[in-house]
């Protein structure tokens, strides 16, 4: 009778005459709700009259009700019960839905050699579920032993059969290697076949595959397509990757509007990346307004899910107090964690923290190992300090020249502190031949880049002469724009050439070495002191 029934008219009168197939598909508009209003005690009432009739469909679904407890109480045994009915009248699809009862054990006693028994036999009458069933249950390994060929091979017999999923699944397979030799443009070719089947994951997939150029040239518009494909069907992967892309401007003209609303649409089906990326846009307030507390919810969110880069975030919220309160240790845990999940960033954080003792014990040992396997990687934070920790010889061995390696690997990525650090190598000549040109010219970099302290030596070489002539002109406004971003050192030599250059504030100023770490508390020190000295002879000529 299949394709008689023409309109709902003809389904009523044909199921009220007892006509099981129309019966049977009543009953599923009933339960869907598509053609009609949903209504489970509707389809519950029509798929029992059409069972009663041994109509093998009606009889399966039937037993979905009973076992997902829709409508119906939940009754594993009368599932069973009901798949088997099925079973004995041919239904490879009751095959399947048995062998899972007796996988899970769930009406009968769990019996896994039982299950894939049942399996096997769907399979072997072309049923094409029980292929991937098969394959997930050998890589999964968490009812049988583990074995990824076996389950490669399941995989690709289903695929040949036009299986979607485990046409995406091989694909993956080969994407990666697991259990077969790993071939990008085998995975590519499944992936292709899954995806002009709608299928949502390898659309994505291809997606993936189009962005970074593996088992296909690399096309960025082609990536796009595939996305927006994947995501309109509601793949939040490929919701997550849309946002990049409009994000950054990749394939697509760039869109932070864009960006925020996949992010969002992602974010809310829990996606951990989306979450994570939408947390950081309203930390900087990119395109949004800045909530710290928003980031902060979305960090923790994506964190609970073990995303790195979102428990680095939180890291530095805790230990910034950004939308919560400052705890240091929770900074430390957060770091910790981070970089057991295998968070580059997280090791300068954590390195940082063991550096100042910040919710741990201080360790310049444990700070050093952190900043050189993200130094190493090339963040340039993780460089500088390095250096430092080489110049200062902080974790016990000083070395000048591994100093002036690392301030130059981080100077190369433009970070300004490097700049300033081996501008002063250069002019003291420390791990590096002495060179007062180099040394003005990484100073004047660093000035023109806003960085206060190399403002204020750049005015010192300019008034002292050191390079290139004296000229107390460029000296004065290199000063003052130290100064107005409060550099003290830039603010006093300001108020000595004010008063009198040659003022005995004003000799102690003039030095011929750069201010560093180390000198800043004995320059200051020595200043004082001239105060003292003027004071005290002020008093005794006084009286």
């Amino acid at each position: 009778m299949e394709g008689k029934i023409k309109n709902l008219d003809e389904l009523f009168e044909e199921a009220e005459d007892g006509d099981p197939y129309a019966q049977n598909e009543l009953a599923v508009a009933f339960a869907t709700g598509v053609e009609l209003p949903k209504d489970m005690e509707e389809a519950y009432a029509w798929f029992k009259e059409a069972a009663d009739q041994d109509y093998s469909a009606a009889i399966i679904n039937l037993a979905r009700m009973y076992e997902t407890g829709d409508f119906v109480v939940q009754d594993y045994e009368e599932a069973v019960k009901l798949y088997e009915r099925a079973v004995n009248q041919g239904e490879t699809e009751a095959l399947n839905s048995l062998a899972y009862m007796y996988l899970k054990g769930k009406g009968v006693e769990k019996n896994h050699q039982k299950a894939l028994d049942l399996y096997k036999k769907a399979a072997a009458q072309k049923n094409k579920r029980a292929f991937f069933n098969l394959g997930t249950i050998y890589e999964s390994g968490d009812e049988v032993r583990k074995d990824l060929k076996e389950a490669a091979k399941w995989y690709e017999l289903g695929a040949q059969q036009g299986d979607p999923n485990s046409q995406c699944a091989i694909g993956y397979f080969y994407d990666i290697g697991a259990g077969i030799n790993q071939d990008k443009q085998k995975a590519f070719q499944w992936y292709q076949k899954a995806a002009a089947q709608d299928f949502a994951l390898a659309q994505r997939n291809l997606g993936i595959m189009y962005e970074n150029g593996c088992g296909a040239e690399k096309n960025l518009k082609e990536a796009f397509l595939w996305y927006k494909k994947a995501a309109f069907k509601g793949d939040a992967g490929a919701q997550c990757n849309l946002g990049y892309l409009y994000e950054y401007g990749k394939g697509v003209p760039k869109d932070i509007y864009q960006a925020l609303k996949w992010y969002a649409r992602a974010s809310e089906k829990g996606d951990m990346y989306a979450q994570c990326n939408l947390a950081y846009m309203f930390e900087i307030g990119k395109g949004v307004k800045q909530d710290y507390k928003k980031a902060f919810y979305l960090y923790k969110k994506s964190a609970e899910q073990g995303h790195a880069r979102a428990m680095n975030g939180l890291s530095i919220f805790y230990f910034n107090g950004y939308g919560v309160e400052k705890d240091y240790k929770e900074a430390f845990r957060f770091a910790f964690e981070a970089v057991k999940k295998g968070s580059i960033d997280a090791q300068y954080t954590l390195g940082h923290l063991y550096e100042n003792g910040f919710g741990t014990e201080q360790s310049y040992e444990k700070a050093a190992k952190c900043y050189q396997i993200s130094a190493q990687i090339g963040d340039e934070r993780a460089q500088n300090s390095l250096g430092y920790f080489y110049e200062e010889g902080l974790n016990g061995k000083q070395n000048y020249e591994k100093a002036a390696f690392w301030y130059k690997r981080a100077a190369k990525q433009n970070y300004v502190h490097a700049i300033y650090n081996l501008a002063r190598l250069y002019e003291l000549g420390q791990g590096v031949k002495k060179d007062m040109q180099k040394a003005f010219e990484l100073y004047i970099k660093a000035a023109d880049d806003n960085y206060p302290s190399a403002q204020y030596e750049a005015g010192r070489f300019y008034e002292l002469g050191l390079y290139p002539q004296k000229d107390m002109d460029k000296a004065v406004e290199f000063y003052k724009k130290a100064a107005d971003k409060d550099d003290p050192y830039a603010v006093d030599r300001l108020l000595s050439l004010d008063k009198n250059e040659n003022s005995i504030a004003a000799e102690i100023i003039k030095t011929e070495k750069p201010i560093t770490r180390k000198t800043e508390m004995i320059t200051l020190a020595l200043f004082l002191l001239g105060l003292i000295i003027i004071i005290s002879a002020w008093m005794v000529f006084k009286f």
